[in-house]
Formats: structure tokens, sequence, C-alpha cells
């Protein structure tokens, strides 16, 4: 063989390994092309995840505020809560307050202290019971609103033929009304 010929066969040899070479190597560059976008595809899933962590501590911290404000309703004097309650359903809170410390004797009534009933509500045969202040509040506030404001009965005179009938419906009168004095008064 002449060294021409020698020369050739060991330059192709040469070519084709080289050839090999940059197929492997290109091979490893799809490999790490591959590894890389699955490494973006992870990334952009954890961003994903990131901002879905944050939404959620958001909504946490909405439920929270929530719940703080409802606590500290609920730590609240009933007075304090009936307040809110009148402002939100525009019941007069000097008619609403005067009826339920008749009704609830000063809020000290058994009524009042295991049943959160403020109004001596009541189906007529069993006395409502309502598992917060604030539900019991709510329920005499809106019962008030629909029952009798709205209605047009917005005196305790008005009111009395309905709210306390029967013989003790004169005296039910003039307590809600002295009591609406102290209270306008400030004397409570």
């Amino acid at each position: 063989m002449s060294v021409g010929l020698i020369k050739k066969i060991l330059q192709t040899t040469f070519i084709i390994f080289l050839l090999i070479d940059v197929a492997l190597l290109s091979n490893d560059v799809i490999k790490l092309q591959k590894e890389l976008d699955s490494a973006t595809q992870l990334t952009n899933e954890k961003e994903q995840e990131v901002e879905l962590l944050y939404k959620e501590l958001d909504d946490l911290v909405k439920i929270n505020n929530e719940l703080q404000k409802e606590l500290k309703l609920n730590n609240g004097t009933p007075r304090e809560i009936l307040k809110i309650a009148c402002e939100e359903y525009k019941v007069d809170y000097i008619l609403a307050v005067s009826i339920a410390r008749v009704e609830t004797g000063n809020f000290t009534s058994e009524l009042f202290l295991k049943y959160n009933n403020l109004g001596g509500l009541s189906n007529d045969y069993e006395w409502y019971k309502y598992d917060t202040l604030i539900e019991g509040i709510n329920a005499y506030v809106s019962m008030l609103k629909l029952e009798y404001i709205d209605k047009g009965l917005d005196t305790p005179e008005k009111m009395q033929p309905k709210y306390c009938p029967g013989k003790d419906g004169e005296h039910w009168i003039s307590l809600v009304r002295k009591i609406m004095e102290e209270e306008k008064d400030g004397t409570v």
C-alpha cells in the first residue's frame, strides 16, 4: 500500500471518528436541551405553585381578618354588637336596645345567657336558641326590621299589640318607654 492511500484511509477514519464524536456530541446537546426544557418546565410549574401558595396565603389572611373581626364582635358587649346590627338594618338603636333590655332583664335572663336570645323570640311553643350572640342579635334586629319597622310599627305603642299582646301590654309599653328615656339621657 502506498503512503498516499494510507494517508487517505487515516484521514477518512479520522473524519469518521470526528463525525461519530459530533453525532455523540449532538445527542448530548439534545439530551441537555431536553433536560433544560424539563428544568424550565419544572421552574414554571414551581412558579405557578408559588403563585398559588401566595393566593392561598392571601385567602387565609382574609379569612383570619374576618375571624378576628367576628371575634372582636363576639367579645364586644351586647350593646356594641346590637348597635352595629341596628346600623346595618337601619333600625332605631334606642328602640331596639330598650326592648332587648326589657326582654332580657338588662341582659341577665337565662334566655339571653343560655340561648343568645335577645328579644324573647319563639315559635309560640319553644324559645329560639342561637349558637352565638351575633346570630341572636341579627335574628332579633332583622325580625324588628321585617315584622315591625317595615310595616310602620315603629313605636312601643304601635308594636305592643303584636309584640306583647294581652293584659301585660300596657306595662310592657311603660317599661320600654322608661328605658328609652334612660338610653336617650345616657343614665344607663
